[in-house]
């Protein structure tokens, strides 16, 4: 909703837990529609993930498959959110098809956003780039940008989105929109999405470097099996082939205030381009992390850390290593830096 001037209408394809469709009441958006093929979900969010937010009054509940529902439906949104991120779910890979983005625009009002997930373990190198390649095929004006563990797609139907920096600010102003973007993914209040320079460190690059990275990479379409063959071959996935698209996405980000509509201060672009290297870094920090909870190897969990010395569960880890191994004083030391980093942080408690 940062990114759109004034959004009116919204769907969401995908429901999950509902963080998407709740955030968006915080918005004067008319109506949101939620779209998921299970029926089941819709009370399982009300009655386990404070879904409340479920009676208001501008939430539509639609229960089909989104790409039906899209396909035969008249209508048209501001915002179009896909968030079938899962491969390895059933019929999950065709949303990620020209044919479903080529009839996906056709939803879209003329100054709509769409956005698609990019699950960065379910792809090696070549899959990222024709994932990136095909949304591109029918949103040349698309942007990449950083989502946690994932990347985001945002396309246009006309010219890329830029980030008003007096809209936002304003916008951060208001308490619920405040709250609602506390949230850091690592190094504590200082790096949460309340503060513009954090929102702007999520930028990676424009159409564009898009365009050029993906020039020699073929589209994703319905009747080759491509993405359903990736997703059985996952975990093989999760650590060289994700640090491989990391680093060659590292050496490709557009400059910070290439996406802003006006000027900024030289301080907020050197803030926000610190976070965003943090921000890619931690991406290989937490496959790290995993494959060392998984495995036990110390390398694993030192090669996390180096990487990114902020990220709270890298730590917290790492003072567990240090106790058990009877590093009090280190484990110490490091339980320290995760409450003067963040006092909210209660597994170090």
């Amino acid at each position: 909703c940062m990114l759109h001037s004034n959004p009116q209408s919204a769907a969401v394809v995908g429901i999950g837990v509902g963080q998407t469709a709740k955030s968006f009441l915080l918005y004067p958006i008319h109506q949101i529609d939620c779209i998921d093929i299970e029926k089941a979900v819709f009370p399982i969010i009300k009655n386990h993930f404070k879904g409340l937010w479920l009676d208001d009054s501008r939430i539509n509940v639609i229960v089909d498959d989104g790409r039906d529902y899209l396909k035969n439906t008249s209508k048209k949104y501001d915002i179009l959110s896909i968030e079938i991120g899962q491969l390895f779910r059933a019929q999950c890979a065709p949303f990620y098809s020209v044919e479903f983005y080529q009839s996906v625009k056709k939803n879209l009002n003329s100054n709509a956003i769409v956005s698609q997930f990019v699950p960065l373990n379910f792809l090696d190198k070549t899959l990222f780039l024709r994932v990136v390649k095909t949304f591109i095929k029918v949103f040349p004006h698309s942007t990449l940008w950083y989502n946690s563990h994932e990347f985001l797609l945002i396309g246009t139907v006309d010219d890329a989105v830029k980030l008003d920096s007096e809209r936002i600010t304003a916008l951060l102003k208001k308490k619920e929109i405040f709250s609602d973007c506390s949230f850091s993914i690592w190094g504590g209040k200082q790096y949460a999405y309340n503060r513009l320079e954090n929102v702007a460190a999520s930028f990676i690059c424009g159409p564009i470097t898009l365009d050029t990275v993906t020039y020699q990479y073929t589209i994703l379409v319905n009747d080759r099996l491509d993405l359903e063959y990736a997703a059985a071959n996952h975990q093989k996935y999760q650590l060289e082939e994700l640090n491989s698209i990391i680093d060659f996405i590292m050496l490709r980000c557009d400059p910070v205030i290439s996406v802003f509509k006006e000027s900024i201060s030289d301080s907020l672009v050197n803030l926000s381009e610190f976070t965003r290297k943090h921000n890619l870094l931690n991406i290989k920090a937490v496959s790290f992390l995993q494959k060392h909870l998984q495995t036990g190897e110390v390398e694993d969990l030192k090669s996390a850390f180096m990487l990114n010395p902020l990220n709270l569960d890298v730590i917290m880890n790492t003072a567990i290593f240090a106790s058990q191994n009877n590093d009090f004083d280190g484990a110490f030391q490091l339980y320290y830096r995760i409450i003067s980093i963040d006092s909210t942080y209660s597994p170090s408690y």
